[in-house]
């Protein structure tokens, strides 16, 4: 989930960009973190990185 003005910031495109870092849990129905953006915003991946843990570091730019 994206909080704080980050959403505001997507959609007036001021993100260059994103950094996401995916836990390996599974809660519920799932959860979609973009279900309210308007507009489709091309990114591109720049890296990975995953951890022992399971969790995966991915960087992604604007395409």
């Amino acid at each position: 989930m994206i909080i704080g003005p980050g959403r505001a910031l997507l959609r007036a495109g001021l993100v260059d960009e994103l950094n996401l870092l995916v836990h390996p849990i599974v809660l519920g129905k799932g959860h979609h973190l973009f279900d309210d953006l308007d507009q489709t915003i091309p990114l591109a991946l720049e890296s990975s990185a995953s951890f022992g843990s399971g969790v995966v570091h991915a960087v992604y730019r604007k395409a």
